[in-house]
């Protein structure tokens, strides 16, 4: 056995020293100086977690998603994106009002639990919809009531094409695999991570007929950590869609531009009976008077006055003036 460094009187002393002050035990620092508390989830929400890379992953699903919706519902929705919030996971839960459909994913690789939440009365519009009902949805619903057979099938159906167009979303960070844990209808009971832990909750706005709903994305910022550099690398680098949609706005231009139209200038118009019609034969002559202004019409659309008159040789008009939804003349 080692023998201790300091005696039992040098112990003795040392303690003495401290309790009359004439040992100072700071270090020469200030104890008085002001210390600043650092929140370590507060800064890491802040430098790690590029927020504005998943808005654009939500951009980016957004555009498959209402042909998925359609596809499989039946239904024409309307969907856009709302900027993304970190919240405590409490305070989340403690907004929802029941019975809702929650439904905790696994989003493989990302750690954890996520969420993926639905107002019922988007499922109840798309439910009507998809038999051919207006698409009317229900705000207030009895507190405790649970979704049917029908209802759920409707809810499996969107968990889908959410499920298909998020793995499409997020494939150049990471390759998501997307799976159902479980459901519940009472908020509280969708424990997936301690009330006071940050949450990344994207809001997806989403209407069908007159009935608008949100469906809200909730991802622990814990889950987010592992892939923080990806996210970072993706709002730098982009992921090639900016030029493919420069390239094909350029080649829908090209083409639009090249579509051949029939243009065509009204000379006059002669009224006459259905006898008078009836007795005319070829070698006939047609009077009428030689109109001040023309219409010109594109498509059969009146877009344009001119005057009539010749150029070299040939009949031609000459555009005065664009016509306005206001001036344009009335089809009778």
């Amino acid at each position: 056995m080692s023998e201790p460094l300091l005696s039992q009187e040098e112990l003795d002393a040392l303690s003495q020293g401290v309790s009359d002050g004439s040992i100072v035990t700071d270090g020469g620092l200030n104890t008085q100086a002001t210390v600043s508390p650092y929140d370590l989830a507060t800064g890491l929400s802040t430098t790690s977690i590029n927020i504005k890379a998943i808005d654009l992953l939500m951009e980016r699903m957004v555009r498959q998603l209402r042909q998925g919706l359609q596809k499989a519902l039946r239904s024409d929705a309307t969907l856009s994106t709302s900027p993304s919030q970190l919240m405590p996971y409490g305070e989340f839960i403690n907004s929802l009002q029941a019975p809702l459909s929650i439904n905790i994913m696994r989003f493989a690789p990302l750690r954890g639990l996520s969420l993926i939440v639905i107002e019922p009365d988007i499922i109840f519009a798309a439910l009507d919809q998809f038999f051919g009902g207006p698409g009317r949805g229900f705000k207030q619903l009895p507190e405790g009531r649970l979704f049917t057979a029908t209802e759920q099938r409707i809810i499996k159906k969107m968990l889908d094409v959410l499920s298909e167009c998020l793995r499409e979303a997020w494939s150049p960070v990471v390759q998501l695999r997307c799976e159902v844990v479980g459901s519940e209808v009472q908020p509280e009971f969708a424990q997936i991570t301690d009330n006071k832990d940050l949450v990344l909750v994207t809001p997806l706005k989403i209407q069908v007929a007159e009935t608008e709903s949100t469906i809200h994305l909730v991802y622990p910022l814990e889950s987010l950590k592992p892939i923080r550099e990806s996210l970072q690398q993706r709002i730098v680098a982009g992921d090639g869609e900016e030029e493919m949609h420069r390239k094909w706005l350029s080649d829908l231009s090209e083409s639009v531009e090249n579509v051949p139209l029939e243009v065509r200038a009204k000379l006059s118009e002669i009224h006459t009976t259905l006898g008078e019609f009836n007795q005319l034969k070829e070698g006939d002559t047609l009077w009428f008077k030689r109109p001040k202004a023309t219409t010109i019409e594109i498509a059969g659309i009146p877009l344009f006055e001119a005057e009539m008159g010749a150029s070299d040789g040939q009949a031609a008009v000459q555009i005065t003036h664009a016509l306005t939804s206001d001036n344009a003349p009335r089809r009778k």
